[in-house]
């Protein structure tokens, strides 16, 4: 609800079973993406989900030993503007 009376057009929370991303892949490329969960697979999500020239907030750190996410979408963050 604070991401709503901030602006938020939508707000999902990433449930297990991915019904967030199913519903999100339907609709094409995002412009904005904040992810706040700190998980490394959202992180990866969130690139892929992100239209190009769009942006992506990875708010907050995955737990120390995740893997390098930003270096296995390294091909995408080409076109997209990722903040950390």
């Amino acid at each position: 609800e604070l991401a709503r009376s901030l602006g938020a057009d939508e707000v999902w929370d990433a449930d297990p079973e991915g019904a967030w991303m199913k519903n999100l892949q339907s609709r094409g490329p995002l412009d904005v993406i904040i992810e706040a969960t700190g998980r490394s697979e959202t992180w990866e999500q969130a690139i892929h989900l992100v239209s190009k020239g769009g942006t992506v907030n990875l708010f907050g750190g995955c737990p120390a030993g995740s893997p390098d996410v930003l270096l296995t979408v390294a091909d995408q963050l080409q076109s997209t503007r990722v903040l950390v």
